[in-house]
């Protein structure tokens, strides 16, 4: 899903697709948080990543804590 860049999803709202089985995360938001991610789709296999190069979101989204977690990732 592309978001929209001048209203886009709260991460509360995004992490409301947890009651969903999402298998594939494409979700189109620019330095979207590995936590909002995890809550959303624990299950993903496969996940689509969107950066503005921000150093801080790297980190993150590789950092222990971060989309590691993603068991089931490929």
């Amino acid at each position: 899903m592309e978001d929209d860049d001048e209203t886009p999803h709260s991460d509360e709202a995004i992490e409301e697709l947890s009651v969903f089985n999402i298998e594939e995360w494409d979700w189109r938001k620019i330095d979207l948080c590995s936590e909002v991610i995890y809550k959303a789709a624990k299950k993903a296999e496969k996940v689509f990543l969107y950066s503005s190069g921000n150093n801080a979101v790297l980190r993150s989204w590789s950092g222990i804590d971060g989309l590691k977690r993603l068991e089931q990732v490929i």
